[in-house]
C-alpha cells in the first residue's frame, strides 16, 4: 500500500502537468492549422501510435515484470537481461516498421481518401516525416518501463509525462508560430521532442543503474521466458490501441479529414478522464507482479480495491465537468467546434465505468494471465467497428463517440468478469458508495454554475469555474463521508512527496 501511495505521489503530478501541457500543445496547433490539417495531423498520430505497438513487440511490461522480479530477488543480472533483449528486439522491429512506412506511405494514404485531395497530397509525405518516431520511441519505452520495474518513478514522470510535451509545444513555437512553417513545423517538433525524450530516458537510466549498460554479459534470462509473456501481451497491446482509436480512422476514412478534424479535441481528452487511474497504474503494475508472485492474494485483493476507489475519485469529477459545460470545453480549442460537443459528452458518461473497474487489465497481466486479456480486446474491436460503422454515416462524430465508449465499456465488464473468475477478486468496496453519492451535488452545482453564468463566461474561463465548484463540492462530501485509514495513508504519503 505504502509503494502505491509514494508511486502515486511522483506520477500523478506528473500525469496531471504531462496532461495539462498535451492540450496546451493541441490547442497550440489547432489555433495554427486548418481544420483540414488538423485532422490530418490526428489521423498520422494515430497511424503513428499503432506503429508504436507494433514496434514495442508487448515488450514493455515484459520489461517491468522480469526487471522487477529481477530486482525483489536481489538478482541484478536478470533486470539487465530483461532490458538489453527487449530494447534490441524492439529497436529492431521499429526500425524496421520505420522503413515500411516510408516506402508504403502512398498506398497507406490512399486508405484516407475521401474527396479532400490536398490532404491526400500531404498524407503520405507526413507519414515520412514521422517515421523516424518509431525507433526513438522504441528507445524512450523500454528505457522509462526498465526504470519502472526498479521501482523507480521519475524517469517515467519525467521523459514521458513532462518532458517530451513540453519540448514539443516549444518546438511548434519555434518552427510554426514564430517560423510559419505550418504542419511541417509541427511534425518537426514531434520529430524532435521524441530524439529528446529517447535520449533522457537512456541517461535517467544510467543514473539509476549504470550496470544496466555495463560491458559485461548480460544476465541469464531465457528468450522464450521473454516471449512467452510478450508475445499474447504483444496482440493485446495491439487490439487495445486499434478498439481506442478505430473511432478517429474511420472518421477519417468515411467522412474526411475536417470531420476526423472537429473530432480530434474528444479523442484527446477521452484519456483525461483516466488521469488518476493512468497514474495509479504506473506504481500498481509492478506491485502486482510482487505481490502475486510471493502469494500475497489478500495484501493484492486490498489494494486493488484502494486504487479502484482512488480511480474513481479522481476521474468523476473530471467526467462530470465535462458532462456539464461541453461546449465550454471544445471551445478551448482556437478552431473548436460546439458539434463535438454531444460527443464529448458521450464518452463522458461512457467512461465511468471503466474508471471504476480500476487496473483490470493490469491485474491480468501482471498476474500472468496476459492471454486470457486477449479474450476481451479482440471482441472489443469487432464491438467498435460494428457501431462505428453502423453510427458514423447517420450520426458523425456522435456515432464514433458511442462506438468507442461503448467499446471500452464492453471490455472493462468483460475483464472484470475474468479478474474474478481467475483471481476470485473484484474491485468493488462499499467505500464506494461515498464518491458516487458524492458526484450528484457535484453535478448539480456544475449545472447551476453553467446556467448562472452562461453568456458572462466563455472557453476557459467557464471550465475553471464549474470544475472549482464541482472540486469543492465533491471535495466536501468525501470529507463529510469520512476517509478510512488506507485513504489516509495514500493521503500522506503522497503529500511526503509532493509538499
Amino acid at each position: 500500500m505504502r509503494q502505491v501511495a509514494a508511486g502515486a505521489g511522483v506520477l500523478l503530478p506528473a500525469t496531471l502537468v504531462g496532461t495539462v501541457l498535451l492540450l496546451l500543445h493541441e490547442m497550440l496547433v489547432n489555433g495554427n492549422l486548418t481544420t483540414e490539417e488538423y485532422g490530418l495531423y490526428a489521423t498520422c498520430k494515430r497511424v503513428l501510435q499503432i506503429g508504436f505497438l507494433l514496434g514495442f513487440l508487448g515488450l514493455e511490461n515484459a520489461v517491468v515484470r522480469f526487471v522487477s522480479e529481477g530486482h525483489g530477488s536481489g538478482d541484478p543480472a536478470r533486470s539487465r537481461g530483461a532490458w538489453r533483449k527487449a530494447q534490441a528486439w524492439s529497436l529492431a522491429a521499429s526500425g524496421t516498421l520505420a522503413a515500411l512506412l516510408v516506402v508504403f506511405a502512398h498506398p497507406l494514404a490512399a486508405l484516407f481518401e475521401h474527396g479532400d485531395s490536398s490532404a491526400s497530397e500531404m498524407l503520405p509525405w507526413a507519414l515520412r516525416v514521422l517515421a523516424i518516431c518509431l525507433p526513438l520511441a522504441a528507445v524512450r519505452m523500454m528505457t522509462t518501463s526498465a526504470s519502472q520495474g526498479l521501482l523507480v518513478m521519475w524517469p517515467k514522470a519525467l521523459v514521458l509525462q513532462v518532458t517530451w510535451p513540453a519540448l514539443n509545444i516549444l518546438g511548434v513555437y519555434f518552427f510554426t508560430v514564430r517560423g510559419g512553417r505550418g504542419l511541417e513545423g509541427v511534425l518537426w517538433a514531434y520529430d524532435l521532442s521524441m530524439l529528446a525524450g529517447a535520449l533522457i530516458g537512456l541517461w535517467s537510466l544510467r543514473r539509476i543503474r549504470a550496470d544496466m549498460m555495463a560491458g559485461s554479459q548480460p544476465g541469464e534470462i531465457e528468450s522464450a521466458t521473454l516471449w512467452a509473456f510478450a508475445a499474447p501481451l504483444w496482440i493485446y497491446t495491439i487490439v487495445n490501441g486499434v478498439y481506442a482509436w478505430l473511432d478517429q480512422l474511420l472518421l477519417a476514412g468515411m467522412a474526411g479529414m475536417e470531420q476526423a478534424g472537429i473530432y480530434a479535441p474528444v479523442a484527446i481528452l477521452a484519456p483525461f478522464f483516466q488521469i488518476g487511474l493512468m497514474a495509479l497504474n504506473g506504481i500498481f503494475a509492478p506491485v502486482i507482479a510482487s505481490l502475486y508472485a510471493r502469494g500475497k492474494t489478500k495484501e493484492l485483493e486490498r489494494v486493488y480495491k484502494v486504487v479502484a476507489r482512488w480511480s474513481l475519485i479522481l476521474g468523476l469529477p473530471i467526467c462530470i465537468g465535462a458532462f456539464v459545460t461541453p461546449v465550454s470545453v471544445i471551445s478551448i480549442w482556437p478552431a473548436g467546434r460546439p458539434e463535438a460537443a454531444v460527443a464529448l459528452q458521450v464518452m463522458a458518461v461512457g467512461l465511468i465505468f471503466p474508471i471504476a473497474v480500476g487496473s483490470v487489465n493490469y491485474m491480468l497481466i501482471m498476474s500472468g494471465h496476459q492471454k486470457q486479456a486477449l479474450w476481451n480486446g479482440i471482441p472489443g474491436i469487432f464491438v467498435n467497428l460494428g457501431l462505428a460503422l453502423w453510427l458514423i454515416p447517420k450520426w458523425g462524430i456522435t456515432g464514433a463517440a458511442i462506438a468507442n465508449a461503448g467499446s471500452l465499456v464492453f471490455i472493462s465488464a468483460v475483464a472484470a468478469v475474468q479478474v474474478w473468475v481467475l483471481l476470485k477478486m473484484h474491485p468493488f468496496s462499499k467505500e464506494m458508495y461515498k464518491p458516487i453519492l458524492a458526484s450528484v451535488p457535484s453535478a448539480a452545482m456544475g449545472w447551476w454554475i453553467n446556467l448562472r453564468f452562461e453568456g458572462q463566461l466563455g472557453g476557459l474561463s467557464m471550465v475553471l469555474v464549474v470544475g472549482l465548484g464541482i472540486a469543492v463540492i465533491f471535495g466536501l462530501c468525501l470529507a463529510l463521508f469520512g476517509f478510512d485509514d488506507e485513504d489516509r495513508i495514500l493521503f500522506q504519503r503522497f503529500r511526503r512527496k509532493t509538499v
